[in-house]
C-alpha cells in the first residue's frame, strides 16, 4: 500500500511541488541537489534561476529541475512505410551502404526459400 508521499501519476507529484521562499532554506542547503545551481542566481544572458520547491516529504530541490526531470513525454507520431529494395531503392543503398547483403543477405541467397519461386 502507498503511503502519503507517493503520488499515482507523475502529474500529480508535479503539481504537488510547493514553492517556497529561499530565506526559508538553510545557507548550505541553498542550491537544487540535482543541478547543483544556487537558488535565485542565473547565469549570464539566461533567464534560468532555480526557485526551490519541496516535496511532501520535505526536500527541497529546484522547481525547473523537477519540472524537467518529471515531465510527461511528448507524444510523437511515427509513420512508417515499407522499405523497397528494388535496384536504385534506398533499401538497395542501404544493404550495399552498410554490407548486410554480405553479412545477412548472403544467408539468404545460400538457402533460399524454394516457396518463394
Amino acid at each position: 500500500m502507498p503511503d502519503e508521499n507517493t503520488f499515482d501519476t507523475q502529474e500529480e507529484f508535479v503539481k504537488s511541488l510547493v514553492p517556497v521562499p529561499i530565506s526559508s532554506i538553510p545557507e548550505v542547503d541553498r542550491k537544487c541537489p540535482h543541478c547543483w545551481k544556487r537558488f535565485g542566481e542565473t547565469d549570464p544572458g539566461y533567464d534560468n534561476a532555480e526557485d526551490p520547491v519541496k516535496f511532501r516529504c520535505g526536500h527541497a530541490f529546484g522547481e525547473k529541475c523537477m519540472k524537467e526531470v518529471f515531465r510527461l513525454p511528448i507524444p510523437v507520431k511515427v509513420e512508417l512505410h515499407p522499405l523497397s529494395f528494388g535496384s536504385g531503392s534506398r533499401g538497395a543503398k542501404l544493404v550495399s551502404d552498410t554490407g548486410v547483403k554480405s553479412a545477412i543477405g548472403s544467408a539468404l541467397y545460400a538457402y533460399p526459400n524454394p516457396d518463394l519461386k
